[in-house]
């Protein structure tokens, strides 16, 4: 087929399966459709045992029930293109949503990385900002405008971009490093300890049954979220920022809810 660059592939049932997976987590988190996302799956369920490509098709259906995003589509496509021809992109940047009122910004960025985030349900760019001088993490759907320089890069050793992003919580990576102490209540400490959730935690069991646990991650805006979807069954015990900030959360969420 024109523009086809992979031979054709030769899976085993378990190998296959594992595609599947891959299949029902994208049907799971996707909120929008993308094309190019359903005709790979499409092709793939042509070659697949029947069992197996008959859910994943029902799959396929599921995720072409979701409203279309043609500019995410169409910045993708691009994205990818300069991904692999390693190619600087120009992008506008909506800041707004953590900065009301921020104005959008200009940037050119060596794209090292497209990734896809279950937490936010979105993908993420994540290469050499040239105007600020350093790596940095753009979500995809706030890009306003993108286009392709002539500019051509020679992107960093692979290990590298990863051993970045298994610092971080998500798929920020581009902040300082702080130490994150949690208190875990003991009705619940199975169910912490029965995950590895970051690749520096160290856990400790207490007395009580409760657990502690630390790790090191770039900034505290991911893990805040995580940390709050445990609600009273979990202490911050430092850094004191964060204890602070989630304390206030809660805060205003009993106001809320006192009438």
């Amino acid at each position: 087929m024109e523009g086809a660059f992979l031979p054709p592939l030769r899976l085993t049932l378990d190998e296959a399966v594992v595609f599947f997976f891959a299949a029902r987590l994208m049907a799971q988190f996707a909120d929008r459709y993308d094309p190019d996302t359903g005709a790979a799956f499409q092709k793939l369920a042509e070659i697949l045992p029947s069992v197996v490509a008959r859910h994943l098709e029902r799959t396929i259906d599921v995720l072409a029930s979701r409203p279309p995003d043609e500019r995410l589509t169409r910045h993708l496509r691009m994205l990818s293109r300069a991904w692999a021809e390693r190619r600087v992109v120009e992008l506008t940047y909506d800041a707004a949503t953590y900065s009301p009122g921020r104005p959008p910004r200009r940037s050119r960025v060596r794209p090292y990385l497209i990734e896809a985030s279950a937490t936010t349900r979105a993908l993420y760019l994540m290469g050499f900002d040239e105007s600020r001088g350093a790596v940095r993490t753009f979500k995809m759907q706030r890009i306003l405008d993108l286009s392709l320089a002539p500019e051509t890069f020679e992107p960093p050793d692979p290990a590298l971009v990863q051993e970045g992003l298994d610092r971080a919580w998500g798929v920020i990576a581009d902040q300082e490093e702080v130490e994150v102490e949690l208190r875990f209540d003991a009705a619940i400490a199975g169910l912490v300890t029965e995950t590895t959730w970051h690749p520096t935690e160290r856990v400790t069991r207490e007395a009580d049954g409760s657990v502690l646990w630390r790790a090191r991650v770039p900034g505290t805006l991911e893990i805040r979220r995580w940390i709050l979807q445990w609600g009273a069954q979990v202490e911050v015990i430092s850094p004191a920022e964060l204890r602070d900030e989630v304390a206030e959360t809660y805060r205003r969420a009993a106001a809320r809810y006192e009438t």
